[in-house]
């Protein structure tokens, strides 16, 4: 109850100025960002899913979402330390003595958790990223929120034509559950890291490597790597750097079967060396076959500009219900 009042009081004013106006304005566009910060995790993750929607929301909107990339209030750095060493089954000095040396505060801070740079006993530098803690707790109170808001909230046009309001809160409901476990992270991002090499590709597109022994279930260890994020990349890189991550993503959909689903442009890398490379691996969906040869198909008929198979491909995706 003290939650969704919580929710309620905070939202309200927003809420109320939507329904009156509708969507629109740059002041806003600021008071939604605003609402979602002080809502907490699961709000400021809608808002980054909501910030790649260009389709849904006006440019303003999509504008003030997308600082929730990168700007998210970060958690007291004793507290990260503390949860590093119980995840890892650390005392104090063997903390020390793994990493003895970490930033005293965040470089990066994200609605799940932050990152250190910190390094090896043997001087490897090391990102090191910690979750929030108590989020457990704070997600799944949330999400039956929504849920239970259904009848209010479905009807805004933000959540027609998406499918049911219910499936898109189920939906990321299931993904906030799956990136909570870092070791799937881990296991994802290594496994993509393993299909570029296998590939040939690992020249032009890379993921931090991952160190298992450092890394459990609230935290992960990898590999430093220095870059710049896609949106701030020198304008003549841009375009090559662009036309590498959609080979990367076509490989993963219709090749390797491992989908990065948070392709927003703080979570790839340009880095000194000229490759891509792609981060924060917790949110992944795994491709089945069919749907990899239905894509295939899917694409050629559009090649071919064969009109009349189309239509069939759309129902093998999905996108249209068969019994239409």
């Amino acid at each position: 109850p003290q939650r969704a009042l919580e929710i309620l009081t905070t939202s309200l004013p927003l809420a109320l100025d939507l329904w009156r106006s509708g969507v629109g304005g740059e002041s806003q566009a600021e008071a939604l960002k605003a609402t979602l910060s002080r809502l907490g995790p699961t709000f400021v993750k809608v808002g980054q899913a909501l910030s790649v929607r260009s389709d849904l929301l006006p440019p303003e909107h999509v504008a003030a979402l997308q600082e929730l990339q990168q700007a998210v209030e970060p958690f007291d750095s004793e507290v990260a330390m503390e949860v590093v060493r119980a995840d890892i089954g650390l005392t104090p000095q063997g903390l020390r003595s793994m990493f003895p040396s970490v930033s005293p505060e965040p470089v990066a801070s994200a609605s799940l958790g932050q990152v250190y740079k910190g390094s090896f006993a043997n001087g490897t530098q090391v990102a090191l990223k910690v979750q929030r803690p108590g989020l457990e707790e704070v997600i799944a109170a949330d999400l039956w929120i929504l849920r239970a808001l259904e009848p209010v909230l479905s009807r805004f046009p933000l959540f027609q034509g998406v499918g049911t309001y219910t499936a898109v809160v189920d939906a990321w409901g299931k993904g906030f559950v799956d990136e909570l476990d870092y070791r799937k992270e881990a296991s994802n991002s290594q496994r993509f890291l393993e299909s570029m090499v296998e590939r040939g590709l690992d020249g032009a597109i890379t993921s931090p490597e991952v160190y298992p022994g450092a890394s459990g279930r609230r935290v992960i260890a990898t590999r430093w790597v220095d870059g710049t994020p896609l949106d701030r990349a020198e304008g003549g890189e841009v375009g090559g750097l662009c036309a590498l991550a959609l080979n990367a993503y076509l490989t993963m959909m219709l090749d390797s079967g491992t989908l990065h689903c948070d392709p927003h442009p703080g979570n790839m890398l340009a880095t000194p060396d000229g490759r891509l490379c792609i981060l924060d691996w917790g949110l992944v969906l795994q491709v089945d076959p069919d749907l990899q040869y239905s894509l295939v198909d899917y694409i050629s008929h559009l090649i071919t500009q064969d009109a009349e198979a189309i239509p069939g491909d759309l129902v093998a995706l999905g996108f249209v219900d068969k019994r239409r």
